[in-house]
């Protein structure tokens, strides 16, 4: 029955990413919608490195060893919390006055028109258009396949480009495992659901900030740019690197309101599934723990409860990060060339050629839409009073990852793919990672203020 074994293969997942949210935010106030999307990605990214674990361990990978462990503590706990809802059922707020709102706003109805149609198209092209692109071809299915066929991962160092991280390969191994046999289209199910996820994700967040109307604008600005929604519907990596990047500088943004030590941790777990992506995941950790330390350092609060919450977050990241790169080391697994450091003073001649090649791609690579270009206006009319702190934080990360692209281009062997006459694909996946970041920009800047603020989601 492969619908069946194909929604076994999401479920699992899913129910350790909703498990996981509810220890870390165990009350009611965490919107259904919010936690059905953050459960996505956070338990597939977490599955994922479970499923390393048990390979690293000479586990044989089949369905029993790998989901049976997740279901028996998860299924449990999620009786008790269905116990306890029905004891605790969650009140909505009530019209006193029973007044209904029959007012059309004819601008939201048409972005979620506009966003359905693009969910589809994704979807679509996803489950029939089979594996075809080269990377996914060369090593992301292949990895996948050899790790299916085999039922380990012993075989991962003489596979092509070992050091890249296999996160992707081993989420679309689950799947196979699951419907037994390797399916060209069912095993690429895991982009779309990522692409509806992260845009549920993004509105929600928005609507911490904004109203309806411009958290919808936002996602639709966001669905508007041609490569985010290439990747949404092909089986590379970066969509998913893109997910948790910025998906793990919005949970910060949350916690600079909340103060809640479960953001960090949620933070923490989601960059730590981002480094198990890509290698580029490992380079944008410093970022995070950047826009952590710029926070606790500007509470007023005592040094050990500051060092207390920066170890919530770099603990699960740190981990991850560690194991894996453990891993690595007793298989001799090395980073390519082209990742090597190369630290020299005439490589700072290729920051105008680096420079040059990003203003390219911004304006003239049909890409992006006109979002960068509304980006640049958006911080021309910025009133720096409304929203400072949002606004600031999103600036501050979008220029973070700047500075380690541009590091990445100068000092490593990669300027050929970032500056070089190679540039376009490169450079352009590289910054679709925090593409999505300019959107938010673009909402908290220029929505106006909303009259009344709402609670948070989490």
């Amino acid at each position: 029955m492969t619908p069946i074994s194909l929604l076994i293969s999401l479920v699992t997942p899913y129910t350790l990413g909703y498990v996981v949210l509810t220890l870390l935010f165990p009350t009611n106030t965490l919107k259904q919608p919010l936690r059905l999307s953050l459960a996505y990605g956070l338990g597939l990214g977490l599955f994922s490195f479970w499923i390393f674990l048990l390979g690293a361990s000479d586990v044989p990978l089949n369905p029993t060893n790998i989901g049976l462990p997740v279901l028996i503590l998860a299924v449990p706990f999620l009786i008790f919390q269905l116990k306890k809802a029905k004891l605790n059922p969650i009140k909505f707020p009530q019209n006193p006055h029973n007044i209904q709102d029959t007012t059309i706003d004819w601008l939201s109805l048409l972005s979620k028109i506009y966003l359905l149609w693009i969910v589809f198209y994704v979807f679509l092209f996803a489950l029939n258009i089979p594996i075809v692109h080269w990377d996914s071809v060369a090593t992301i299915a292949y990895k996948g396949k050899i790790f299916y066929y085999e039922k380990s991962i012993r075989s991962l160092p003489h596979t092509p480009h070992t050091a890249y991280p296999i996160g992707i390969p081993l989420m679309q191994t689950w799947i196979a495992l699951n419907l037994n046999q390797w399916h060209e289209q069912w095993t690429k199910i895991i982009f779309p659901f990522a692409f509806l996820s992260f845009l549920l994700i993004e509105c929600q967040f928005l609507r911490q900030f904004v109203g309806r109307r411009w958290s919808l604008l936002g996602c639709v600005l966001t669905a508007s740019s041609n490569l985010f929604v290439l990747h949404g519907n092909i089986e590379y990596r970066d969509f998913f690197m893109l997910y948790y990047t910025c998906v793990t500088v919005m949970v910060l943004i949350l916690w600079q309101q909340e103060k809640k030590p479960s953001y960090l941790i949620l933070a923490g777990l989601l960059a730590g599934c981002g480094s198990f992506i890509k290698v580029e995941g490992t380079l944008y950790a410093p970022i995070f723990l950047a826009i952590v330390i710029y926070l606790l350092k500007a509470q007023p609060r005592p040094l050990r409860e500051k060092s207390r919450d920066f170890f919530y977050f770099l603990t699960p990241i740190g981990m991850m990060v560690a194991i894996y790169s453990i891993y690595r080391f007793v298989h001799s697994i090395q980073f390519e060339k082209k990742a090597q450091l190369e630290l020299s003073l005439s490589s700072l001649e290729r920051v105008p050629l680096i420079v040059k090649q990003i203003f390219l791609n911004m304006f003239f690579s049909a890409n992006w839409n006109l979002a960068w270009l509304i980006f640049f206006f958006s911080l021309l009319a910025w009133d720096k009073r409304k929203r400072a702190a949002e606004v600031k934080l999103t600036l501050g990360a979008i220029i973070l990852f700047w500075v380690v692209l541009i590091f990445l281009g100068t000092f490593t062997a990669s300027f050929d793919y970032i500056g070089g006459e190679n540039a376009t694909d490169g450079l352009s996946r590289l910054m679709l990672h925090f593409f999505p970041l300019t959107c938010l920009a673009i909402i908290l800047i220029n929505a106006p203020e909303k009259s009344k603020p709402r609670p948070s989601p989490i």
